[in-house]
């Protein structure tokens, strides 16, 4: 989707009017969603930078994405977490020609490695565990749960034929994920759901000043069980050389949610079966697959030792 200049003007006198259209610049690192950088100029001549994203990816209900994250915003900042702000859903489409939504343009860069962060990586684990936890804590009643998605089965989506899939079969641990994975569903301990992000780790997160300024990228967001978001996150940290960041993080966030992580094995393993299902783009630096491959025998240990 390449919004045009007329359609952004157009925008503009709903969300800003009065305001100038200076430039749309592409924003890179989605390989599914296309996003934009849209700057604005108001009558006073303050600058008013908003993000327009759109979604693109083939076989989802496009529609369903955008409505979906713009209310899961909308929900979030009530709360007091650091995401943009919504300020406009088009999702029909009417407007910029594809689903979409505008928000408020975050000021922040990610972070990848502890070194960046300048108070060093007790710092950067202790937020990232911290804002998670702050995150989980938000109660997940029956309104918040009537827009999101249930998240477990959405994240076991490779469990439901009951037969391994053929492209986890190709891979040295495949059949050893999935067999555990099976064998367990019906023995996870029971959870208070919450809101899980399913994608929370290093590249959605943007630092301003050594604080996260927001999370973002919510258009998965679901219900269910929390371990999903710990999991996935330990995984990222543990493949990227961060194991002993990833312990500290676990640590960190169970102390702030005043109880251990349940199923925490089974959910590893679960964030494993996505790379192992589709490698390509997963491991691009010397180690990580190695380190994937310490990361899922530790979760398969974690899951045997709790049954």
């Amino acid at each position: 989707m390449l919004p045009t200049e007329a359609k952004i003007q157009t925008l503009l006198k709903t969300i800003a009017p009065a305001s100038t259209l200076l430039a749309l610049l592409p924003i890179g690192g989605d390989h599914y969603n296309a996003a934009y950088r849209i700057e604005a100029q108001s009558a006073t001549g303050a600058a008013v930078p908003m993000v327009l994203k759109g979604y693109a990816e083939c076989g989802s209900d496009l529609a369903q994405k955008a409505r979906l994250e713009f209310q899961t915003l909308t929900w979030l900042q009530r709360h007091g977490i650091p995401v943009p702000t919504p300020l406009y859903l088009d999702e029909t489409g009417t407007l910029l020609g594809a689903p979409a939504i505008i928000t408020s343009f975050m000021p922040g860069r990610q972070i990848w490695h502890a070194t960046e962060h300048p108070a060093g990586v007790t710092a950067w684990i202790q937020a990232m565990a911290t804002t998670l936890a702050q995150i989980h804590r938000i109660p997940c009643d029956h309104e918040v749960q009537a827009f999101l998605r249930s998240g477990d089965p959405q994240a076991t989506w490779f469990l439901h034929s009951g037969v391994m899939p053929e492209r986890m079969k190709a891979d040295p641990d495949g059949e050893a994920v999935w067999q555990t994975t099976w064998q367990q569903l019906p023995h996870l301990q029971r959870v208070q759901s919450t809101l899980v992000h399913i994608d929370y780790w290093r590249g959605n997160l943007l630092w301003d000043q050594g604080r996260i300024a927001a999370v973002i990228d919510w258009e998965e967001a679901s219900y269910g069980d929390p371990g999903q978001d710990v999991a996935y996150c330990r995984m990222d940290l543990w493949v990227t050389g961060f194991e002993a960041a990833a312990e500290e993080f676990l640590k960190i966030y169970e102390t702030q949610m005043g109880r251990p992580v349940a199923n925490l094995g089974f959910w590893e393993l679960v964030a494993a079966a996505r790379p192992i299902w589709r490698p390509e783009g997963w491991f691009t630096q010397p180690g990580e697959q190695a380190r994937f491959r310490q990361f899922v025998a530790n979760a398969l240990r974690r899951t045997l030792d709790a049954r």
